[in-house]
């Protein structure tokens, strides 16, 4: 789904929340239409699963170097 750069701007941490959670089989918690609630939540919170999302996702330096093969 295409999302437009202001809404990425002004909604990256809503966004990375609900591209990050999801529930014991892989589904995701949120859908992109909870964006709106989602991102009206404390920024706090918001920060704090992000930090969590992206220590999750981070790449090794390993792993950088093989993508940059491909």
């Amino acid at each position: 789904e295409q999302i437009k750069a202001k809404t990425l701007r002004e909604n990256h941490r809503g966004l990375v929340v609900i591209a990050s959670l999801v529930d014991e089989t892989g589904q995701r918690i949120f859908g992109w239409d909870d964006l709106a609630a989602v991102s009206g939540k404390s920024g706090k919170l918001l920060e704090r699963v992000g930090q969590e999302a992206d220590n999750l996702h981070k790449l090794t330096d390993q792993e950088v170097a093989d993508l940059a093969k491909n």
